[in-house]
């Protein structure tokens, strides 16, 4: 077995767990990671460039800063392994620069949890899977995902899917809008007791983020450089907490911005909204190249990964209004396997034109 395919392999079987185990899809990501350094090595492969590098760089070093700053810089510190991470990004654009990279990597995605399938998937030299297959499983994972989406009663999650969807249709299909309209009003209704009993906003969760978030703030105030350190939310919220808050704890505080700001200091929320802008600006851009004058009649079915990407971005970014899902590393791991899509669709037309990749 080649190093290639060790790599693919690592990183479709790291796909198809990373909903499932933390422990299995770190354990994927360095064979990976060790598979890709070998190629680097041995001249056998080019370290990917990005307009991604920049924000990625910068919001390490200021996280990395904001932990020397900390009241507790040795456990800031152990928190901010997670920007080990990051390397994800570069592994996955250097593997999915083929069409049938891509449709493996993705098939064992669908397949959730079956990290030796999706690696033998990867491994396979015949032409299964194909992309009939990716369409296949997604027919079967939509309608239990749906049913699993409303069973969870979290409205984050809800709100998520909501934005992805429309991103999706207005890049691709926009007279479908109404159907995703329909299917609110519909909700709405039919009242179904399991949705219902969660949109209100008097609820204790509701209450609770709403203070959560008035002692960020207060965070931020205090701290606005290199904020309270990573990691550091848990303990030092009592100090800040408002007596009305109904939780006396909180482990982080419901918000992607508010959470990374109040830990690492309002520089470093710059840098991760440069990250995000540019991810989806570029993701953007990909997805539009089949509405391009003198793009290719294939152009429109080549470009869907990117449109997954930017729907993804969209629906994570949508929750992480009221959760912070990017302090979650599955979460984290996935975003980063989504954002790395437009880059290696970039990174196969330059290898094929023979440009720098």
């Amino acid at each position: 077995m080649t190093l290639e395919r060790g790599q693919l392999g690592a990183l479709a079987a790291l796909a198809a767990v990373v909903s499932v185990s933390i422990f299995a899809t770190q354990l994927l990501l360095v064979v990976g990671v060790l598979a890709f350094l070998a190629r680097l090595l041995a001249g056998r492969a080019r370290f990917p460039r990005t307009p991604l590098d920049g924000p990625t760089l910068a919001l390490c070093l200021w996280t990395l800063l904001s932990a020397s700053f900390s009241s507790n810089p040795a456990l800031s510190h152990v928190y901010s392994k997670k920007l080990l991470l990051f390397v994800l990004l570069y592994v996955a654009i250097d593997s999915l620069a083929s069409d049938q990279a891509r449709d493996r990597v993705l098939t064992a995605t669908f397949l959730g949890g079956l990290a030796l399938a999706g690696g033998a998937l990867a491994l396979g030299r015949g032409r299964w899977p194909g992309r009939a297959t990716g369409t296949l499983l997604a027919a079967l994972v939509i309608p239990l995902g749906s049913l699993a989406l409303v069973l969870s009663q979290t409205r984050n999650a809800w709100l998520g899917t909501l934005v992805g969807l429309a991103t999706v249709a207005v890049v691709r299909a926009p007279r479908t809008l109404w159907l995703l309209g329909a299917a609110v009003l519909a909700v709405l209704a039919l009242r179904p007791d399991t949705v219902m009993s969660r949109l209100t906003l008097m609820d204790d969760s509701s209450r609770d983020r709403y203070y959560m978030w008035q002692a960020g703030i207060d965070m931020i105030v205090d701290k606005p450089v290199f904020g309270q350190g990573p990691g550091m939310i848990l303990s030092v919220y009592p100090s800040y907490r408002w007596p009305e808050a109904p939780n006396p704890n909180a482990p982080h505080l419901h918000d992607n911005a508010l959470q990374i700001a109040a830990e690492r200091g309002l520089p470093c929320l710059v840098f991760w909204l440069w990250w995000v802008a540019v991810a989806m600006a570029d993701a953007w851009r990909e997805a539009r190249r089949a509405a391009l004058p003198f793009a290719d009649p294939r152009a429109r079915e080549s470009t869907w990964p990117a449109v997954a990407a930017l729907g993804v971005l969209a629906a994570i970014l949508a929750a992480g209004v009221f959760e912070y899902n990017f302090g979650d590393s599955e979460v984290l791991m996935f975003v980063l396997l989504v954002a790395s899509l437009p880059y290696a669709l970039r990174r196969q037309r330059n290898l094929a034109a023979g440009a720098p990749a």
